[in-house]
């Protein structure tokens, strides 16, 4: 990730390298402080850090060093001066980290590193793509690259004062945890963070879309229900309603029937 030597007579501090975030204030930041290197960010969950220190019988104050950090998800592995240092789980880093939007070198200014910074690599790993790194001391110092760089404080002989670039460490790769089990490794296998957390979030969509839904079909049903409970058999009579009884005709079964002569009744006759 970077390289670095303090240079003779400086303050043995102030912020070494700097990587924030495109549409977040998230950011990762190694500072030098006295004795110690200085890990810090703010990840999806707030801020945090842990120290770093130096090599058994070393300080960081003289001779030249290396850092090299790798993340996956809140899990951290990184080596100083190409030693492996032990795994950590930062819970604050369990999450999406935006896209990378500026990497500051040092800083302009009391807090920034006095000394030669070289060797710096931000390697970006997309899901199912292929790693993008920037090598921007190497770029614009080295190689005489200006797009896409903006500089202070860097004069010409800068190559002669800080020698040639320092070879970072390679990182150790995080071992994924759980998951399913590779068939063609036999070993676990897991998703990019980043891409998990997006189909975790796609999921969580559409299973709010379905309650709704579910919900709604529940709603209509009682809605017909209890129409139809109320409305079943309703049927209107005016059987009762004695004003419409002497306006209107009606039938009154229980009175026979007349016209005006009796009926005579028949006769049977037994021969």
């Amino acid at each position: 990730m970077v390289g670095f030597k303090l240079a003779e007579n400086k303050p043995c501090s102030g912020d070494i390298i700097r990587i924030d975030s495109k549409d977040t204030e998230q950011y990762f930041l190694l500072s030098l402080n006295t004795a110690n290197l200085r890990f810090s960010y703010k990840g999806p969950y707030g801020e945090g850090g842990f120290n770093i220190d130096p090599p058994t019988g070393q300080t960081f104050c003289e001779n030249k060093h290396t850092f090299a950090l790798s993340r996956r998800g809140k899990k951290l592995n990184y080596t100083v001066d190409g030693g492996s240092r032990p795994k950590r789980d930062e819970n604050r880093l369990d999450g999406l980290f935006s896209k990378m939007d500026k990497i500051t070198i040092g800083r302009k200014g009391d807090k920034g590193f006095k000394g030669c910074i070289t060797g710096v690599k931000v390697t970006r790993a997309l899901y199912g793509g292929k790693p993008n790194t920037v090598e921007p001391i190497k770029a614009f110092v080295y190689d005489g690259k200006t797009d896409g760089f903006t500089a202070s404080d860097v004069t010409e002989n800068s190559k002669e004062k800080c020698g040639p670039e320092p070879e970072v460490p390679p990182i150790p790769t995080p071992r994924p945890v759980g998951g399913p089990v590779s068939p063609a490794t036999g070993s676990p296998t897991t998703k990019d963070p980043e891409k998990q957390a997006e189909e975790d979030n796609q999921t969580a969509i559409i299973v709010v879309v379905v309650l709704i839904l579910v919900l709604l079909l529940v709603v209509l049903a009682i809605v017909i229900y209890w129409y139809w409970a109320r409305h079943k058999g309703e049927y209107h009579t005016h059987e009762d309603d004695e004003e419409l009884k002497g306006a209107d005709p009606f039938i009154d079964l229980t009175t026979p029937k007349t016209h005006g002569e009796e009926t005579e009744k028949k006769k049977e006759w037994y021969i």
